[in-house]
């Protein structure tokens, strides 16, 4: 009888030493699920922002006002690494994510429980670092949305000083003497000039800043009055 309680009692003490690693085990599963769950929140937050300020930016383009959109959408396309791996990383967490509650910490191996674990703090520890260069890429749409704007007060009038002068100089071509000398190669040079100005507006002319748009512009208009200076006068 002596050996049958000594048995219960190493019974329940193993029986409670169990309960107690199981419970353990619960506390460190659950604990890297709420700091994986969480760093998938900021990455989610930081990327809807990142989501707004590329929109915000797209919404300034192809308006016809002489903002550079080509070389303006090669700035926004070198983010596409961080966004792409972003976007690859947290559907990969999310699809994964939906097992995790399916596993009991109590009954688990310790090899499976372990490689949770482990995956579950190594999303957490590199979503710090790609909340960075979400941040990073944030801050430079919302600078370059900034420039844009300034940008586009700048060059309105620089726009129409320009477009009048090409008017100007498509009447002065018009009413000139038919025997002018060079008249086609005034008009051709004129319409190249003119195509050249639309494809401005439109913004498909490649700069390397777009700090160099009002120059283009001037230089266009610098080319046009010339035009004018050649044309003679009835």
């Amino acid at each position: 009888m002596w050996g049958r309680a000594t048995g219960r009692r190493r019974k329940n003490r193993d029986d409670g030493e169990e309960a107690a690693k199981a419970a353990h085990r619960q506390a460190v599963l659950t604990e890297a699920l709420r700091a994986a769950d969480a760093a998938h929140v900021v990455r989610g937050e930081i990327f809807d922002r990142l989501n707004e300020a590329r929109a915000a930016l797209e919404g300034l383009l192809d308006r016809g006002d002489g903002l550079p959109a080509l070389s303006i959408r090669e700035a926004i396309e070198t983010g596409r690494a961080v966004w792409d791996g972003h976007a690859a990383t947290t559907a990969f967490y999310a699809e994964a994510r939906s097992s995790y509650p399916d596993i009991d910490a109590g009954h688990a191996s310790s090899r499976q429980l372990a490689g949770v674990v482990r995956s579950l703090e190594k999303y957490a520890r590199e979503s710090d670092k790609a909340v960075k260069s979400l941040e990073d890429l944030l801050e430079n749409y919302q600078d370059l949305y900034r420039t844009l704007l300034t940008l586009g007060s700048t060059l309105a009038p620089i726009r129409a000083r320009t477009h009048a002068a090409l008017t100007a100089a498509t009447r002065d071509l018009a009413w000139a003497p038919p025997a002018t000398p060079g008249r086609y190669a005034l008009e051709a040079r004129l319409h190249a000039l003119a195509d050249h100005l639309h494809a401005l507006d439109a913004g498909r002319v490649a700069v390397d800043n777009v700090h160099e748009t009002p120059d283009l512009y001037r230089e266009t208009e610098a080319a046009i009055a010339a035009i004018r200076d050649e044309v003679p006068r009835l």
